[in-house]
């Protein structure tokens, strides 16, 4: 009858201790899928920020690259209007 006694309480400890185990392996599991969250979300935030940027800059190069026709177009104006004048 003793060990029967300590049969169950040692197959108790072992499914406690197994339980345990259990829990702490799916707690570490969801903090892991958390992290992963928080990451892709900076991510997404850092991705953002970098495009917007992009555009900013894409931006200013077309209006830069259109100020530089209109002045290259002023200046053949320019050039031909003294060139008529010449002939």
């Amino acid at each position: 009858m003793n060990y029967a006694i300590e049969f169950k309480l040692i197959i108790s400890i072992i499914g406690g201790l197994l339980g345990l185990v259990n829990f702490l392996f799916w707690n570490r599991i969801k903090a892991m899928e958390k992290n992963i969250e928080r990451t892709s979300i900076q991510y997404d935030k850092i991705r953002g920020n970098y495009l917007h940027r992009f555009e900013e800059l894409h931006k200013i190069l077309n209006e830069m690259e259109k100020n530089i026709i209109k002045e290259i177009y002023e200046l053949k104006i320019k050039n031909n209007k003294y060139n008529d004048e010449k002939l």
